[in-house]
């Protein structure tokens, strides 16, 4: 069904690890003549992608090199990812949910037609193991499912004088949903107090 086949061609990040071979960066593209065609939009990303079929447990697992360049004149400090495929991962999806209740879902899909995306590691390339590990910095945003209860959880960080008369507070902030196992956002907030 195609929310398999999706999950081959929508492999994100990196796998398990179990992979032969591991995935190369892409090769520079040549500079283009200036008889080139019509410009394109800028090419910052690229992804060389290496996947098995395990037919048996059908599941495909993969690594994923994701070359990013970031063509703005302003810093990032985040990256988004969208595991688009995670709309197939059971009946509890926003999508399928949203589908529902609009009443364009023509039938319930088979608990075999789901797929979805897992990504365990997320690492930098050519840094320490430790340092480029990105893993445990992870935050999935998770809708809140409707009649859920959620709670929010803040801790200052921080409080710094910017200036005379003025405070800088640094807050962590979770936002638990009721039943879940991930939140459904993780974030710094950042205040400054006159007083």
């Amino acid at each position: 069904m195609f929310g398999r086949f999706a999950v081959m061609v929508a492999l994100l990040l990196l796998g398990d690890g179990a992979m032969t071979s591991t995935p190369q960066p892409p090769a520079r593209e040549a500079a283009a003549s200036p008889q080139a065609a019509a410009p394109r939009s800028p090419r910052n990303a690229s992804y060389a992608i290496t996947a098995r079929l395990d037919p048996g447990s059908r599941t495909i697992t993969g690594d994923e090199i994701l070359t990013w360049r970031n063509t703005s004149n302003a810093a990032t400090s985040t990256l988004r990812f969208h595991l688009y495929f995670n709309a197939w991962r059971n009946s509890e999806s926003t999508w399928l949910r949203e589908r529902r209740l609009s009443g364009r879902l023509s039938e319930e899909p088979r608990i075999s037609d789901w797929g979805w995306i897992d990504v365990t590691t997320i690492r930098i390339i050519g840094t320490d193991s430790a340092a480029g590990d990105l893993t445990k910095r992870v935050r999935f945003i998770a809708p809140v499912k409707s009649g859920k209860r959620i709670r929010g959880r803040f801790r200052l960080d921080s409080i710094d004088e910017k200036a005379p008369g003025q405070l800088l507070l640094r807050h962590t902030v979770t936002v638990e949903i009721e039943g879940e196992d991930k939140p459904a956002l993780t974030a710094e907030w950042l205040g400054l107090i006159f007083i």
